[in-house]
């Protein structure tokens, strides 16, 4: 009986890891999406300095060289 309650404990807890995770993935990706419409909107006033403005392939290796 114990190895039951304990089983259904721990289904219980990897569900809720699992929800959690997920969450932060949705999140993650709207993210994402914010930061490319921003992006596209940088890019429509040319006066910017070039800093400002980075390229989604600059971004990939920032977050790669992060992890």
């Amino acid at each position: 009986m114990q190895t039951h309650v304990h089983g259904t404990f721990h289904m219980h807890e990897c569900r809720s890891q699992v929800k959690k995770c997920l969450t932060e993935v949705k999140n993650t990706i709207s993210l994402v999406a914010r930061l490319s419409r921003v992006e596209e909107a940088l890019l429509e006033y040319p006066s910017l300095p070039d800093w400002v403005v980075l390229s989604s392939s600059d971004s990939a290796s920032n977050a790669d060289s992060q992890v």
